[in-house]
């Protein structure tokens, strides 16, 4: 588990990949570039401390910010695209632990 004594023992971190194409060649997860949960949640573990803010930028799929509300830190995003904003505010509204503490807006 990340954040453990043993999770840096080497350079090497091996994460599950993201399956969005369905046999029948369907994108069935909504966005063209996902990424695994791991792939965040390393990096908000080993770079932030609980209380902290991260700000993703490019939110696409929300990944980012319900990974970084579900470990203690303040998740924030923005996302230009509408279809992805869409996306991003119902995967962080079904994905994050305390789904009251979130505000999120469209302009």
């Amino acid at each position: 588990r990340i954040g453990e004594k043993d999770s840096f023992k080497s350079n090497v971190k091996k994460f599950s990949p993201v399956i969005k194409i369905n046999s029948k060649g369907e994108n069935t997860f909504g966005h063209t570039a996902p990424y695994p949960v791991d792939l965040p949640e390393l990096s908000i573990k080993a770079f932030t401390k609980e209380g902290d803010v991260v700000f993703d930028p490019f939110l696409g799929s929300g990944t980012s910010v319900y990974v970084a509300t579900n470990n203690n830190r303040v998740g924030i995003g923005t996302e230009l695209d509408s279809t992805y904003y869409s996306l991003a505010s119902n995967n962080i509204k079904l994905k994050t632990k305390e789904p009251s503490q979130l505000l999120i807006f469209q302009d």
